[in-house]
């Protein structure tokens, strides 16, 4: 049984603009470090770096994906409905998830998968999830992530 769906498209200008303006900031705020070591090896693909950048966008996707899947109806709000579990909140309430709380890793195939973090792995007990599956995608101009969260 599916629990959530989430789906996202990055444009890689929006990366680009990113890495150019806040560099290390912007990563260290978005990115695990496992992340960030693999997405630099992918730097000396080509002279402008753009497999890099591609690393990246499908990696933001992926995460942004994840929120949705959960049910988080915007980054630090992670229930639907109230924050607080007050009137309005549809699923039950549980601490926000962060970008640190979803990491891309990738298999020695390349195939991608979610590894979530304590708190993650708490709020999908909790939801009853049981499985998180994730699949990207990338074209000239953007990556796309789209992540399904079972029962």
């Amino acid at each position: 049984m599916i629990h959530g769906i989430g789906i996202d498209i990055v444009q890689l200008a929006r990366i680009r603009d990113a890495l150019a303006r806040y560099g290390r900031r912007f990563l260290d705020r978005i990115f695990c470090p496992g992340e960030i070591e693999q997405c630099d090896a992918q730097g000396d693909g080509l002279a402008s770096g753009e497999e890099r950048v591609v690393c990246y966008a499908a990696r933001f996707a992926a995460k942004e994906a994840a929120f949705k899947a959960f049910g988080a109806t915007g980054l630090g709000d992670a229930s639907a409905g109230s924050p607080d579990g007050g009137p309005g909140a549809t699923r039950p309430t549980f601490d926000a998830l962060s970008w640190h709380d979803f990491e891309v890793e990738t298999d020695a195939s390349g195939a991608p998968s979610l590894r979530l973090s304590e708190r993650a792995a708490a709020v999908s007990d909790r939801l009853g999830i049981t499985r998180v599956a994730l699949s990207l995608s990338t074209i000239t101009a953007s990556a796309s992530a789209i992540v399904v969260a079972e029962k």
